[in-house]
């Protein structure tokens, strides 16, 4: 039977941040909050969440690098909401 090691940008197993770096399925200190990436200790704690990795869809889901140059800009109320909405989902797991 072949293991499977998380390795990349997955959902952060404590939810404290947007992302956080898998090794070999391993968490590192390696964190991410938007387009933000700085080191913060592991947590003592235990993890509250199983680790899912995340795909180029997640990393856009806002869909703003998405507009193309002749579209009106989607509406920041609306587009604040669905990220919020996406977050939430993304958690709730």
């Amino acid at each position: 039977m072949t293991q499977t090691f998380l390795e990349g940008w997955c959902t952060d197993p404590w939810g404290l941040h947007d992302a956080r770096w898998m090794s070999a399925g391993t968490p590192t200190k390696l964190v991410r909050d938007g387009d933000v990436e700085r080191f913060e200790a592991i947590p003592s704690a235990d993890a509250t969440m199983r680790p899912r990795p995340i795909t180029s869809d997640d990393v856009a889901s806002h869909g703003v690098d998405l507009n193309r140059s002749d579209q009106q800009a989607s509406d920041p109320r609306q587009a604040m909401t669905t990220v919020a909405s996406r977050i939430l989902t993304r958690f709730s797991d």
